[in-house]
């Protein structure tokens, strides 16, 4: 219902004059389902975006170095249905076939945020931005509403964690390709 969150992070940071192995974000957004015809054409219409919007805007390789997909839990008298869960492994395979990235990492929350609650990520994210990633993000929510900017801030958290697993700076997750 709410969209999907997806963030781009450059992970080559002396290209912008900064020490290496510091993450830079490069852009970010949020997709919203827009095909009403079956969960399949939805997921199939968010793959080919983000698809889209990697081959259009990437620039640094043909294939992302790293894909950080959260891994769903489901709590006890969670809401969320099996059904989602499921609909959501078709769209990971879906985006992994498009993609084709060297690495795909699929943490847990706890394993990517620890106890960390939405805020703190925020929080945490704007600590460690740099120039170019605060222009990126003001140009990126100038086109989200604040109540799906959340979305936004998984992505980029996702994002950073995969920068420091592969800067060796933070462990695999324990389901990694």
């Amino acid at each position: 219902k709410g969209g999907c969150g997806w963030a781009m992070i450059n992970t080559n940071a002396e290209y912008f004059g900064k020490e290496l192995n510091v993450p830079v974000i490069h852009r970010s957004g949020v997709i919203k389902p827009f095909s009403t015809a079956s969960n399949l054409i939805t997921m199939s219409d968010i793959c080919k975006k983000i698809e889209e919007i990697w081959r259009h805007d990437s620039g640094y390789s043909e294939e992302p170095a790293v894909l950080v997909i959260e891994q769903p839990e489901i709590y006890p008298n969670s809401p969320v249905r099996f059904s989602n869960i499921s609909d959501l492994s078709i769209f990971v395979g879906m985006l992994l076939c498009s993609l084709s990235p060297k690495l795909t990492l699929a943490p847990t929350a706890r394993e990517w945020k620890g106890n960390k609650k939405k805020a703190d990520t925020q929080v945490e994210i704007e600590k460690i931005q740099d120039y170019h990633s605060k222009k990126a993000l003001e140009r990126d929510f100038s086109m989200i509403a604040i109540h799906n900017r959340h979305h936004i801030y998984d992505a980029l958290g996702l994002g950073i964690y995969g920068a420091e697993v592969e800067f060796g700076s933070k462990p695999l997750p324990r389901l990694y390709l």
